[in-house]
């Protein structure tokens, strides 16, 4: 048998530009938003973005200190200056085109002061800075009937009450890819049976370390009931069987045999894997090929752990990086609870 080459051919896929939008919204953007996501003004594609000075002024107080939240200020405070950049206050207030980092401008970004109509006839008292940004977005509406002028906020309470004023409000939700965990992939697919009695026309490649297989993808679609399989996904079957997919070239799948037992008796800084969903984890925890890893499962199933025992295996038993960075979550300004 031949050894497997040393580079794999890699597929990308290709991005198509879109066409322009026919009728571009208008988005006015809560402070939360900018907080929740300082990079949220390059996501709202070639529509027209509206900031109340309401919004400057509660990020210039936010900003101060060494918190996550006064860091997200400033580096939104930062892209609105190298949007805005010299453009004169003409410009500003009818709107700056937001330059890509190809080059191409989608979408402008105006900073709007506060009008007396806005001030004086407003659906809400002005005595709160969320109702001073809802009666911005209406007075926008007023004067555009024709244009949809849309109010996004993290804050569930202010949508509620914008939607009480007439308003159309939304949730922002950019990086929200998924509502429902349940749709995300397993990373792994089950075989009640011999998974070798299903598959033809095997392919064997060999090394001094691996054996990959080499399958037919659509065969092995079908004998698993999938759509379609990505690297880095397993296939384990009744038999003890996993493989791990490595890559997919001319249709082919190539499918490296794993042997169960020595994944289950892999040692991590100590701890050892108690079934084998955590055994395929720590397979993938320790592989440095691998760059994103994303745990999901019930509390106490071990993702914490399994993390920080593989990143100290890596630190300190092999030395291949020098730091280990953790970080979790915290909760942005007026996020929903």
């Amino acid at each position: 048998m031949s050894k497997p080459a040393a580079s794999e051919k890699i597929t990308t896929l290709k991005t198509h530009r879109k066409k322009p939008l026919k009728n571009p919204k208008i988005f006015v953007i809560d402070t939360n938003v900018l907080i929740h996501d300082p990079n949220a003004l390059n996501n709202f594609e070639e529509n027209q973005i509206i900031l109340p000075i309401t919004v400057l002024e509660e990020l210039d107080k936010h900003k101060y200190g060494n918190s996550s939240k006064a860091f997200e200020c400033r580096q939104a405070i930062r892209l609105i200056d190298t949007i805005l950049d010299a453009a004169s206050p003409e410009a500003i207030r009818a709107g700056v085109p937001i330059t890509r980092a190809n080059g191409e401008a989608m979408g402008t970004l105006s900073i709007i002061l506060p009008t007396e109509e806005w001030l004086s006839g407003g659906e809400l008292e002005n005595d709160l800075n969320d109702n001073v940004i809802i009666n911005c977005a209406l007075s926008l509406k007023a004067e555009a009937p024709k244009k949809r002028v849309v109010l996004v906020s993290k804050d569930i309470n202010m949508r509620l009450k914008a939607r009480s004023a007439g308003l159309e409000a939304q949730d922002y939700q950019n990086d929200q890819l998924i509502s429902d965990v349940q749709m995300l992939r397993k990373g792994y697919h089950e075989y009640d049976g011999v998974f070798w009695n299903e598959v033809s026309d095997v392919q064997t490649l060999r090394d001094d370390v691996f054996v990959d297989f080499v399958i037919d993808a659509e065969q092995v679609h079908e004998v698993l009931g999938v759509e379609e399989l990505y690297p880095n996904e397993f296939i384990i079957d009744s038999a003890d069987f996993v493989g791990r997919v490595i890559g997919l070239e001319d249709d082919k799948l190539r499918i490296r045999h794993i042997k169960k037992e020595v994944m289950m008796d892999t040692e991590v800084w100590g701890l050892h894997a108690l079934d084998i969903q955590q055994a395929m984890a720590l397979n993938l925890l320790i592989d440095p090929s691998v760059q994103i890893i994303t745990l999901t499962g019930a509390a106490g199933s071990g993702k914490t752990i399994l993390a920080l025992a593989a990143a100290i295996e890596m630190v300190i038993e092999h030395k291949r990086y020098n730091k280990i960075i953790a970080t979790r979550s915290t909760p942005a300004l007026a996020e929903d609870h």
